[in-house]
């Protein structure tokens, strides 16, 4: 009859043969194990198999159901936490870019239009006195740190009202 042990696959004598190519689970160990002269010590024995209509066999089939849930629900934090981190990161990119070429084009418009386009008879320094306003309200520069962390170390951003 055969019994039920856990042990270590590093163990000498186990090898892992790492044909294991299908789509997904990169990195779990589904390859085919051989076995060769493997030491496998007293505490490492579960006992025998009970028979699959048992109570026991049953319990253990939940639990690896419930172990398979948690697994999954993991995978999909892990995947909702990265698709947010990168649409934080393009948000940022976005609001870097708007901030600079805004700031830019209320800055020289008076270039083009002129001395008399200054008269506060038009108006026309509001577009830069309120994009400034915002733009020092939620400065631009911790967005950009924010972009280059993830550039240069791969880290995506704690999201915040002011990330």
């Amino acid at each position: 009859m055969p019994l039920l042990f856990v042990i270590l696959k590093n163990r000498e004598g186990v090898t892992s043969n790492q044909d294991w190519e299908n789509v997904g689970q990169r990195r779990t160990d589904s390859n085919t194990f051989t076995f060769h002269n493997v030491l496998v010590k007293k505490d490492e024995f579960l006992g025998l198999p009970h028979p699959p209509d048992s109570a026991f066999a049953t319990f253990l089939g939940i639990i690896a159901q419930l172990t398979k849930t948690y697994v999954y629900l993991g995978i999909a934090s892990g995947a909702f936490v990265a698709a947010k981190g990168e649409a934080a990161i393009a948000i940022f990119a976005a609001k870097a870019f708007a901030t600079k070429v805004g700031l830019d084009i209320t800055n020289r418009i008076f270039e083009v239009m002129g001395t008399r386009s200054t008269a506060s008879t038009y108006g026309f320094d509001r577009y830069w006195r309120d994009l400034r306003t915002f733009t020092l309200h939620d400065p631009v520069d911790y967005k950009l740190r924010d972009i280059g962390n993830w550039v240069l170390n791969n880290e995506l951003p704690i999201v915040t009202q002011y990330s």
